[in-house]
């Protein structure tokens, strides 16, 4: 088996025609979607160094990846070759943040963790890999071993999800799902939004619709982050500009959801989903807050989302890779999502771990 590097920009058809067969067989997420990965190659920074490594046996493309190349430097004196999994490694560009990551791959294809790495360029010093589905390769082969390196486990994740068809199953009542706290607290919050007006949902019918409501989201959004002294996910012109053009290009492809919430005239939350072989993938939200602590916008409008996928006949709510309260009270079952590297024996990662543990150990004495 031979490494094939690709331009993304001179072979970008090539890519696209690979990437494509590729996914038949690997059933991907949204994010090794082509319509997601198409908008990410188009925004693309010129330093950002991205080719598409495939994998070929014989002449037959038996995997792909995207593989990303910069150079790290960390707490001003850590420097090291930094190669990325369906990355960049450029901090603003990787803001999107990849999740279910995998490395899309034949069927009848099986490889190891090892293999992987030896098949890459040697010049790297860490590989990344971010938002690694724990089902899917090489998420699934983290406890392998291999001689090329150490494998580090920066953050492991839950990622809870609604089975919908538990939800149709119950004649769309969600609510017996959850636990009888759970659903005392969320029929409070319903009867004190009721007593100013009916609950709706609006599900946006064209891009311009979804335009807006994303635009309504973004602003609710901000305000909470901001308010809490965090700049919100969509603080930079990068992430908006980039969401607002996958909306144009998506949208009519069915992949793009989005959905507002109201009481009477009174919008109380939004919802920007994605939409992926019957699952949805619940990206990002924005709620309007009050003073009233009866009022909690999030939870009214999630069940008001996850009723109205089951509806649909989707077959997932997912909240995506998260260990917060409100997510893990809300779901059925949860996956893992684990972001990993791997660090090959160097002097300069030695002497990090030797400054790790100096600084945990003046902190202990200061307690």
């Amino acid at each position: 088996m031979n490494l094939m590097l690709l331009d993304i920009k001179q072979d970008f058809e090539r890519i696209r025609t690979i990437w494509g067969k590729l996914a038949q067989s690997s059933t991907p997420s949204y994010f090794l979607s082509w319509g997601w990965i198409e908008n990410w190659i188009s925004f693309l920074p010129t330093n950002a160094a991205v080719q598409l490594a495939v994998f070929v046996e014989g002449e037959q493309p038996v995997a792909a990846f995207f593989l990303g190349q910069t150079a790290l430097v960390r707490h001003n004196a850590i420097r090291s070759r930094g190669m990325f999994l369906n990355a960049t490694g450029i901090p603003l560009v990787d803001r999107v943040h990849i999740e279910y990551n995998a490395i899309l791959h034949s069927s009848s294809r099986l490889f190891s963790l090892h293999e992987l790495l030896a098949l890459l360029p040697d010049h790297w010093d860490e590989f990344w890999m971010p938002g690694l589905d724990a089902n899917a390769f090489p998420g699934n082969m983290l406890e392998q071993t291999t001689s090329l390196g150490e494998i580090q486990i920066e953050r492991d994740v839950p990622s809870p999800y609604v089975d919908l068809e538990l939800v149709r199953q119950k004649d769309g009542n969600y609510l017996s799902l959850l636990s009888s706290h759970m659903r005392a607290h969320v029929k409070r919050s319903q009867r004190a939004y009721e007593s100013r007006g009916p609950i709706s949902l609006e599900a946006a019918c064209n891009p311009n619709m979804a335009l807006e409501i994303f635009d309504e989201m973004v602003s609710m959004h901000q305000k909470a982050w901001q308010a809490k002294g965090q700049e919100g996910a969509f603080a930079s012109n990068f992430m908006r500009q980039f969401h607002r053009a996958l909306i144009c290009k998506r949208f009519e492809y069915g992949e793009i959801q989005l959905l507002r919430i109201k009481v009477g005239n009174t919008i109380i939350g939004c919802l920007y989903d994605f939409v992926y072989n019957g699952k949805v993938y619940s990206y990002q939200s924005g709620f309007h807050f009050e003073m009233d602590n009866r009022l909690t916008p999030g939870y009214v409008s999630l069940v008001e989302a996850i009723k109205y996928c089951a509806a649909l006949g989707l077959t997932h709510f997912d909240f995506m890779g998260s260990d917060a309260a409100y997510k893990q009270r809300l779901c059925t079952h949860q996956q893992r999502l684990i972001w990993a590297k791997v660090q090959k024996p160097r002097l300069q990662f030695q002497l990090e771990t030797g400054l790790k543990a100096l600084k945990q150990s003046l902190q202990s004495l200061r307690r």
